[in-house]
């Protein structure tokens, strides 16, 4: 199968399918198959997905995604820099204004400004140290899809696997 895989080409159609995708939305949190075969449904799609679509290609995430920072990931990415965590701090983050953001357990304080400063050549300089929000995004093998696609229309047109995912589904399911 073809994907998208341009970022800008999948930016540009999620703008076109702006008010399909919200439709879609409403369908799934009101009508959609039920929790437990949907996430499986979308795991399995992701699954697919993936398997053509290396991330390390796009890189697309690290250029507009805001990152927070837990404590762990402070401590874990300032440690594989060889830097004290004020230090770290100081060079590579920002302050975390967005109170909405605070629902991480253990917050930092401090996020990963986009793009991130870790970014080169499509590349994660500090992968292996990279924060748990990296290590999740975009999100896509968690529990409890439904209650999460308000997040994910964000992701439709920032991720090429997201937004192949999104358009497996609405197929898959039969919507329209």
């Amino acid at each position: 199968m073809r994907w998208v895989t341009d970022p800008t080409e999948v930016a540009r159609l999620a703008a076109e399918r702006e008010d399909e995708n919200w439709e879609f939305r409403r369908w799934i949190k009101v009508a959609g198959p039920d929790d437990g075969p949907l996430d499986a449904l979308l795991r399995r799609l992701a699954r697919q997905v993936w398997a053509d679509i290396d991330c390390t290609q796009c890189g697309n995430c690290c250029t507009v995604v805001i990152v927070p920072l837990t404590q762990d990931d402070l401590t874990r990415l300032a440690a594989g820099l060889g830097l004290t965590t004020e230090a770290c701090q100081a060079q590579y983050l920002q302050p975390d204004e967005a109170d909405w953001r605070n629902d991480i357990q253990d917050p930092s304080g401090y996020v990963l400004p986009a793009p991130c400063p870790f970014l080169h050549d499509r590349r994660c300089a500090v992968y292996p140290h990279r924060p748990t929000a990296c290590r999740a995004y975009p999100y896509l093998d968690q529990l409890d899809f439904r209650a999460r696609t308000l997040a994910m229309l964000d992701r439709v047109a920032q991720c090429p696997v997201v937004y192949n995912v999104w358009e497996e589904l609405k197929a898959e399911v039969g919507w329209r």
